[in-house]
């Protein structure tokens, strides 16, 4: 999933020359608050954690950028569960979390 944190959307604030102003982003790179409530149903969602980092499905190494995690599934759901960064703010404060 893409990721949606407050901090981290205040943290991204820039100043933009060409219209002298800074500027926000609206959500992340999706809106996990509708996603949530479209899910909802489906007892599904997620979190507000931003996390990154390498991980390991079976032999094959990838690199997850940035995403939310997932904080609630219905029982039996297969979830992959691994160690990432969480991204706490742009400017590079993270910590270990599962």
């Amino acid at each position: 999933a893409d990721w949606y944190n407050e901090q981290l959307i205040n943290d991204v604030r820039f100043f933009d020359d060409n219209t002298r102003s800074l500027w926000d982003a609206l959500t992340g790179g999706a809106n996990i608050v509708a996603l949530n409530e479209i899910l909802e149903p489906f007892d599904i969602q997620f979190g507000d954690m931003t996390v990154a980092g390498d991980m390991h499905i079976g032999p094959n190494k990838l690199y997850f950028q940035s995403g939310s995690t997932i904080m609630k599934a219905p029982v039996g759901s297969m979830v992959l569960r691994t160690e990432l960064s969480h991204i706490t703010s742009a400017k590079g404060n993270n910590k270990k979390k599962k």
